[in-house]
């Protein structure tokens, strides 16, 4: 899984570095070789995502586990996207469950703070499908019934499933595809994945597992507890959510009522006792910016529900990340950290052939004891690059060695990635790394493929 890291370092064994931006993917990928299983703690979903795809370029076979924070006004009315209630669920079901021995968990500070549902009701809470063993077809339908599926006339996002006679179709949020069953009385015929959007089958599987459609279990238990604790709280206001919420109906917003559906929400960090924290040195002052910021939310919202039920609070947080011993991180290059990646500040926007030549002779420099690695939008400005090591762009370029173009352009790769700022990554091993941001060399631009248009 690693080979293509031999550059980065194996022998991390302090516990603060000084880290750029655009260096944690590789930053984490160095952790995962000792720690196997390590969470980051983003400061909001767009570093997320960003993060995320970032790892899933470098090394493609890595399990990411992602849980975000809710992408809707806390409190409210309005729920969360189905994407974001399906992401966070796979993620929660999937770490109990989970036999990866490498895995990355990326999460943030609100994640951890708001409470979720009780693990002994999520682990083991998925039903995997095997046509080579068989499955009850009424089992089926009871599971995706008790746990918050929705029943349209056509699947088309995941949470939803359909049945039209002998064919049932389901679009789990553990699968990228929904899968549809042809069924034969009591027996599954065929399973298939399907396009949500054509309806067409794509191919025939062998297996496929359906897991809870979000962190309300929406079952015949849950609404009797919803029902008790609605009344004993005397809540007022809500009498239309309670009556639409008793009749099994997951309504818009119904994330504002959910303590009252278990006995008890589990603190969220409970899930990764497992997992070693990766997070900015400041980690105590965000987790307690986001415990205020939620609190504010809720004091607007107000209802008879504590808002101890909602969240850990932030003290409790805070302790157990620091039980972890967790890594820390700064971009502000303190002393007292090992530097371990460093911004590459001498690097000069390329405007001219002249530029080009400086250049070359400046990577010339890491060509014996560093992987050299351009970091590019699209592939245009690969080509771009690719033609500073060609001998056809003019006179002037012949004053350079050619054995030298040739001696950094064996150690010149080109990677599709999202990197502004680049950086060179010291290790202790033979090679170190560096990387250069095409955004470094030709400044904030997109490059495209265009074509002229003639106009008759």
């Amino acid at each position: 899984m690693f080979n293509n890291f031999n550059h980065l370092p194996v022998d991390l064994t302090g516990f603060n570095y000084n880290v750029t931006n655009d260096s944690v993917p590789w930053f984490l990928i160095s952790l995962l070789k000792k720690y196997q299983n390590i969470s980051y703690i983003c400061s909001n979903n767009k570093e997320l995502f960003h993060l995320s795809e970032n790892l899933k370029i470098l090394l493609p076979e890595i399990k990411i586990f992602l849980l975000p924070s809710f992408d809707c006004p806390l409190f409210s009315n309005i729920s969360p996207t189905v994407e974001n209630k399906s992401i966070r669920v796979n993620a929660l079901t999937s770490v109990l469950s989970s036999k990866h021995k490498f895995s990355i968990l990326l999460t943030t500070f609100d994640s951890l703070l708001l409470k979720t549902t009780p693990k002994n009701l999520l682990k083991d809470k998925f039903l995997e499908i095997n046509m080579e063993i068989g499955y009850s077809i009424d089992d089926i339908k009871k599971f995706i019934t008790n746990n918050g599926f929705l029943r349209v006339d056509t699947v088309r996002q995941k949470s939803e499933y359909a049945i039209r006679g002998g064919i049932i179709d389901i679009f789990s949020s553990s699968e990228k595809h929904p899968i549809r069953l042809d069924t034969f009385g009591s027996e599954i015929e065929s399973m298939k994945v399907f396009d949500p959007i054509t309806q067409l089958s794509l191919k025939n599987i062998k297996i496929s597992t359906i897991i809870p459609s979000s962190e309300i279990l929406l079952n015949d238990e849950s609404i009797k507890k919803f029902r008790v604790n609605f009344r004993e709280l005397e809540i007022k206001g809500k009498g239309e959510e309670y009556n639409l919420i008793s009749e099994g109906i997951k309504i818009n917003g119904i994330e504002q009522f959910f303590p009252i559906f278990y006995d008890s929400l589990d603190d969220t960090y409970s899930y990764f006792n497992s997992f070693k924290f990766v997070c900015l040195t400041s980690f105590n002052e965000k987790i307690i910016e986001s415990e205020n910021n939620i609190v504010s939310k809720y004091k607007e919202f107000e209802n008879m529900i504590s808002i101890d039920e909602y969240i850990t609070k932030s003290d409790d947080l805070i302790k157990f990340i620091q039980k972890n011993n967790p890594i820390l991180i700064t971009n502000l290059f303190t002393q007292n950290f090992d530097c371990l990646t460093k911004p590459l500040l001498d690097l000069k926007n390329i405007k001219n052939e002249k530029a080009i030549n400086e250049f070359i002779i400046y990577l010339e420099k890491f060509a014996d004891n560093y992987e050299i690695i351009f970091a590019v939008k699209n592939s245009v400005s690969k080509e771009r690059i690719e033609k500073f090591f060609s001998f056809e762009l003019g006179e002037n370029k012949s004053l350079l060695d050619k054995n030298l173009v040739k001696k950094v352009k064996r150690k010149v790769s080109f990677l599709e990635i999202g990197v502004k700022k680049s950086f060179i990554f010291e290790s202790s091993n033979i090679f170190g790394l560096v990387v250069i941001a095409d955004e470094d060399l030709f400044g904030n631009k997109v490059f495209r493929n265009t074509k002229a248009k003639i106009q008759e």
